[in-house]
Parts: C-alpha cells; sequence; structure tokens
C-alpha cells in the first residue's frame, strides 16, 4: 500500500510570547507541546509535540525577541520514524486549510497560510 505524506505551515504575526501562542495552540489542537531541542532550532526558542504522525514546531520567524510583533510559524511534517519506514517519494496532503480552519475557530482570525514566496 502506499501512504500518502501530510503535513501543513500557518502563521500568525503578534506581539506575544512563544509560549502564549503555545498554550493557545495546544488548547485549539488539544495537544501539550515541550521545549524543542531539535538541531533545526540552533539554539533558537522553539516548542514541539507529535500528534497523529506528524512533528509539529511553533517557532518564531527571524527571531525577533519576545514583546514585540512577531511572526509565529506553526508547522507539521511527517514524523521522522514514519518517514523512515515508508520511504520513497510520497504523495504530498496540505492540511494547511484544515489547520487554518482549526485555529480560526478556537483562537484567532489572524492566522493564515503564508504564500508561495514566503515559504
Amino acid at each position: 500500500m502506499t501512504y500518502a505524506r501530510a503535513g501543513f505551515q500557518v502563521r500568525i504575526r503578534e506581539a506575544t510570547t512563544l509560549a502564549e501562542v503555545g498554550t493557545r495552540v495546544e488548547q485549539a489542537l488539544e495537544c501539550t507541546f515541550h521545549r524543542s531541542e531539535a538541531r533545526l532550532f540552533a539554539g533558537t526558542p522553539a516548542l514541539e509535540t507529535t500528534l497523529l504522525g506528524l512533528w509539529i514546531t511553533l517557532s518564531i520567524l527571524g527571531g525577533e525577541p519576545d514583546g514585540e510583533a512577531q511572526t509565529f510559524v506553526l508547522m507539521g511534517t511527517l514524523k521522522d520514524d514514519l518517514d523512515v519506514r515508508w520511504g520513497g517519494d510520497l504523495p504530498r496532503i496540505d492540511i494547511s486549510k484544515f489547520i487554518l480552519g482549526v485555529l480560526r475557530s478556537y483562537d484567532s482570525g489572524a492566522w493564515n497560510i503564508p504564500d508561495a514566496e514566503d515559504l
């Protein structure tokens, strides 16, 4: 059987903290974040969790300081262990619109899907 790789990316720009946005996303997605130690963030504060086979991260674009208007990026990709098990070129299913709908319903209408040139 051929599987598909699901993923998403949504953003919000606000003058708040990573911890505050993390708490709101936890409530909306019914998950629990913890501090990320992933090399991807290279010492930049980020949060992560796993849910439905996805590695979900919340980080700050460009590392702007807390309290000033900054862009928060919520991203989900296939967990590494599933990627290894499934292997190969898998079709990708973008669930960004679904995640956007959940966040706008339970958190804020300010969440958005970035344009292709912003990725």
